[in-house]
């Protein structure tokens, strides 16, 4: 059975569910009989008479595709549901197993996007082990210049920008960062794309900020910057329920703050954040920062 009357199928089962006529669908987008040769996969239509026809029905395009991929969500985004599960649940057998597969995909085809995935799932599986976060300068050339080179960035570029920004050296992460937040601003109103770019901007900020033995000379070598990502994070749409993206910015002010000199000040943003957690019986995320905070002052 081929896609398009796959397409048509579905169009047909969501007019009928929704007790639609092919008359009442059509009515001043296009015939009722091309529309019923649509349903039949005798005939394709455009994109643009298919986003007509979507929004008589009051359905998105992405909820039109889940319905017709039988209530599964698209490969793409279950290869990043999966990867995400086993790194938050460190499963590392789980991990190297989905590495291997991007590995042999890539050996089979030379398809690159195969091979960037394979570098994301290598990133997830070093923090799982324990190892340290490397890679060969020829894969961290490879993996920044394809994400210069993209024009426009979709859910895959941000999500392997997000997972990789580890291997990337600050100047790198510093140029990308910024063309997420130009590139993706179009982005702004979809939630989804949204909540990663906001990901994206508060990890810059930490890989700014650094570890404890980092000191502060290279925060400060990148000031400006880090006051930029701050700035470009006061422009996006943050829901007031995403309690711990807010929390995690404030916790990151204050500890900005500390490390430029402003102790007073920082504390306090820092000692309101591990308030919030300690109310919301995070407990030990509320530890680690205080933990943080009493190595840098």
């Amino acid at each position: 059975m081929n896609t398009i009357k796959k397409y048509g199928e579905t169009i047909r089962m969501i007019r009928e569910q929704k007790g639609y006529t092919m008359k009442e669908l059509a009515q001043e987008i296009l015939s009722v009989s091309f529309l019923s040769k649509f349903e039949r996969g005798e005939s394709d239509i455009t994109l643009g008479l298919f986003n007509k026809l979507a929004e008589r029905l009051m359905i998105t395009i992405e909820e039109f595709l889940f319905i017709h991929n039988d209530y599964e969500i698209n490969n793409l985004e279950q290869f990043f549901i999966e990867a995400g599960s086993a790194y938050y649940n460190r499963d590392s057998k789980k991990i190297h197993h989905l590495k291997q597969i991007e590995m042999e995909k890539w050996k089979k085809h030379k398809i690159d996007s195969y091979y960037y995935s394979y570098l994301f799932l290598k990133v997830y599986a070093l923090i799982v082990d324990n190892d340290d976060i490397s890679t060969t300068k020829e894969d961290i050339d490879r993996l920044s210049d394809y994400l210069f080179r993209v024009e426009r960035w979709g859910y895959y570029e941000m999500m392997l920008y997000s997972s990789t920004m580890l291997f990337l050296d600050t100047e790198r992460v510093v140029q990308l960062s910024k063309i997420t937040y130009e590139k993706c601003n179009r982005y702004k109103r979809w939630e989804k794309y949204n909540s990663i770019v906001v990901s994206i901007l508060i990890n810059t900020i930490i890989h700014l900020i650094g570890p404890v033995n980092w000191g502060n000379e290279k925060l400060k070598t990148f000031q400006q910057e880090a006051a930029n990502f701050f700035s470009y994070l006061a422009t996006m749409s943050i829901p007031e329920a995403n309690l711990f993206e807010r929390v995690q910015i404030l916790q990151l002010k204050g500890i900005y703050e500390i490390k430029m000199g402003h102790i007073k000040q920082g504390k306090q943003k820092v000692e309101k954040a591990v308030q919030i957690l300690k109310e919301l019986d995070s407990h030990k995320i509320a530890f680690n920062i205080e933990s943080y905070v009493k190595l840098i002052t």
